[in-house]
């Protein structure tokens, strides 16, 4: 009929009101290099969306200017927050969750002035099934 043709979902949904497959914390270290550090976190895995809830940061030895939060696709990095040095040494909350599709990398930006420095990066979230 012509309702369920107009209503009826044209491309698979990123994610709706499901049940919780799997709780996620990573973490992950890095050395720092004079300039941006990246640091990739956490990939999502195949079938899966990620519900990104918090993330943080913490510095061995404070010489930054910042920290992004960005999801790479393919080769390129999308920014969620700009620079913003309140989730070092704390957690930072999105205003809403953040939805992560499949195959793409949740990695932080380190913003530094100087090399050598140890980074800790922080991942909090859980996982939902990608319709298919």
């Amino acid at each position: 009929t012509p309702f369920k043709t107009i209503t009826r979902k044209l491309a698979p949904a990123i994610s709706d009101l499901q049940a919780i497959e799997e709780v996620i914390v990573e973490t992950k270290s890095t050395v720092s290099v004079a300039g941006n550090t990246y640091i990739d976190i956490y990939t999502v895995p195949p079938g899966k969306i990620l519900c990104l809830e918090r993330v943080t940061a913490y510095p061995v030895m404070i010489n930054n200017s910042g920290v992004m939060v960005n999801i790479k696709i393919g080769v390129v990095d999308y920014t969620l927050d700009g620079a913003v040095a309140s989730i070092i040494n704390d957690y930072a909350f999105f205003p809403v969750t953040q939805k992560v599709n499949e195959g793409s990398i949740v990695r932080l930006r380190f913003i530094t002035s100087a090399a050598g420095h140890t980074w800790n990066g922080w991942v909090y979230g859980y996982l939902i099934n990608k319709y298919t």
